[in-house]
């Protein structure tokens, strides 16, 4: 596919010091939507005006773009080559990312404390030096582990609500003389929301997918009503492997599992595959269904639009975080994106930890 071959020529100008981000990546895309890839001249025009920032990128840029796509050519143009890229060492510093981002210092000044949390709350994921990993990994697990208490006291105290128990209340009155100091409650019966994460882990979304990975890590850590999968062109079930107890042990696993990192996308075939395997069983009334995907298909829409719809009709809420929402002036113009929208009860960013902190308000 044309758009696994941008998004891997993107990334390969990335490893040679191109400032090519995330937006940068979206905006080539779309230009292969307007200048077919079979005019060879207006093709490297457009991608050289959108991915270069200067005299000196320009220049080297006519250089780059021959090697990596003469290359390809003795190959299938939809798998370019792509330098291998392993999830993570046992340390879990974010290794699988490392190349993509940058290594110098951060573009605000370090800090510590109160102001470091705050700022790394909100920093958008794509934009996050490889020397504030590990302290952006530490404030993401205590953020979680808050967010699991609260919610915890919120289905607790649901559980205190229920209607007065009269015959209790009366019974319980006899010690303070007949007067109803203490109102009884029946209990009400708790339905703690059932959630089913899917992250796409294609190659479009590799800039965010590392951190999303471990959002979803963190709270198969603390919830244990939630079946997690991972997909980009297969559907792969990862909810036992992100059970176990230590990162390292959970990254390392997935990497031999998914095959299909870092590669194309077929939304609509996954989630076909979803229906049929896993659906019956896991998807209630009372179940949360959270995607995580920017939405760049290479499927059909139509396909993706009709097993979303079967998705929506059988859970409580449908919840899709894009984490491109977080970037300034974007719109949700794919086909994809646009055959989503309708189904999605929610629609919010997940670009940064705030974003994702924000979930919370949504599950219940």
């Amino acid at each position: 596919m044309i758009s696994e071959s941008v998004v891997g020529f993107c990334r390969f100008l990335r490893v040679k010091g191109f400032p090519v981000g995330i937006k940068e990546t979206i905006d080539a895309l779309v230009a292969t939507e307007i200048v077919t890839i079979t005019d060879r001249c207006a093709f490297q025009a457009a991608l050289r005006s959108l991915l270069s920032s200067s005299r000196e990128e320009s220049e080297l840029f006519d250089q780059l773009f021959h090697q990596y796509w003469d290359s390809s050519a003795d190959r299938d143009q939809s798998q370019p080559a792509q330098k291998e890229i392993r999830l993570a060492a046992p340390e879990g510093k974010f290794d699988r990312i490392a190349s993509a981002m940058p290594e110098g210092d951060s573009t605000e000044a370090a800090t510590s404390g109160a102001s470091a949390t705050k700022r790394l709350k909100r920093m958008d994921f794509s934009k996050i030096p490889l020397s504030d990993l590990p302290m952006l990994e530490e404030i993401a697990f205590r953020l979680w582990k808050q967010m699991r208490i609260r919610l915890v006291r919120r289905w607790r105290l649901v559980g205190k609500l229920g209607p007065v128990d009269l015959r209790r209340t009366i019974r319980h009155s006899i010690g303070h003389g007949g007067n109803p100091v203490d109102l009884m409650r029946k209990g009400r019966k708790l339905r703690k929301t059932n959630l089913v994460m899917l992250l796409d882990v294609s190659g479009s979304m590799e800039l965010y997918s590392a951190f999303l990975l471990r959002f979803v890590y963190a709270l198969n850590k603390y919830f244990k009503r939630m079946d997690s999968f991972l997909f980009s062109t297969q559907l792969v079930p990862v909810t036992s492997a992100l059970r176990k107890k230590h990162l390292a042990e959970v990254l390392n696993d997935l990497t031999d599992r998914v095959s299909e990192w870092s590669g194309g996308t077929r939304i609509g075939e996954c989630l076909r595959d979803f229906n049929q395997r896993f659906a019956p069983k896991q998807l209630t009334r009372h179940s949360v269904v959270v995607i995580l995907s920017d939405g760049w298909d290479t499927g059909s829409p139509d396909l993706l639009s009709g097993e979303l719809g079967k998705i929506k009709r059988r859970t409580h809420r449908l919840i899709w975080l894009n984490p491109l929402l977080g970037l300034a002036g974007y719109q949700p113009l794919t086909r994809g994106m646009s055959a989503a929208l309708p189904h999605a009860d929610v629609f919010a960013p997940a670009h940064n930890l705030q974003s994702l902190m924000n979930l919370e308000r949504h599950w219940s």
